[in-house]
Order: C-alpha cells, then structure tokens, then sequence
C-alpha cells in the first residue's frame, strides 16, 4: 500500500495504539467509540520487544499493528487491528503479510491464528 511504512513499535507511540484498537474495534459499533467496552489489554513498554509489536504508519500516524505473542512450541499472532478509517484499504493485508515474514524469520514452525467471530473472514 503506497506511503505506508512498517516499523517497530516505540513506547511513546502505546497510548496512540491503544486509542487505535477502540476505533478498530468501533467499526463494529457502528463508529461509535463510546459504545466499544474499553476491556482491550494496554499495551506496555515490555511488550513491544516481547510480543514483537509491529506498526504500519502513515505520515508518522499509526493505522494498524500487530503483535506475535511466544509460545512454547509456537509464535501467536495476539493483536491485528487496523484503523477504522483503513478497514478494506490493504492495511490489513500487508500487516498480514510482514508478520508471516517476520515469523518466519524468528524460525517459527507454526503460526497460531485465533480472531473474533467479525473478523474470522480476514
């Protein structure tokens, strides 16, 4: 997708993520953020080298991220989200694809994959 570019997460961008993830998750809601629980675990400063956290940014903006969470016998992708105003623009499918490569290349042999029953088509 033209002027996207993937990078790592940094600590001051968390609280960015966290508002992203409500209004992913208000795309469900209507585009109501106020009616989206806010139950979504923060992310932390730890997190970002343990769950490998992966942005897509825009212009220096976030519009999605992933996380791959370590397992014993597996990596897990335990975030997905793109912003609602990026839902259905190919966000989602490049995020998707970084993370199979990054995957890859921390020598994973399985790929854990669970999603939401709205998102069980992505």
């Amino acid at each position: 997708m033209e002027g996207v570019v993937i990078r790592a997460a940094r600590p001051e961008g968390l609280p960015l993520l966290d508002a992203l993830v409500l209004r992913s998750k208000s795309h469900w809601a209507g585009g109501r953020v106020a009616d989206v629980p806010d139950v979504t675990p923060k992310l932390t400063a730890a997190d970002i080298v343990s769950r490998h956290v992966t942005v897509a940014e825009r212009d220096g903006v976030p519009v999605g991220f992933y996380t791959l969470d370590e397992h014993e016998d597996r990596l897990g992708i335990g975030l997905l989200f793109v912003d609602r105003p990026f839902i259905g623009t190919g966000v989602g499918r490049l995020l998707r694809g970084h993370l199979a490569g990054r995957a890859v290349a921390l020598d994973a042999r399985l790929l854990g994959v669970g999603a939401a029953p709205r998102a069980e088509g992505f």
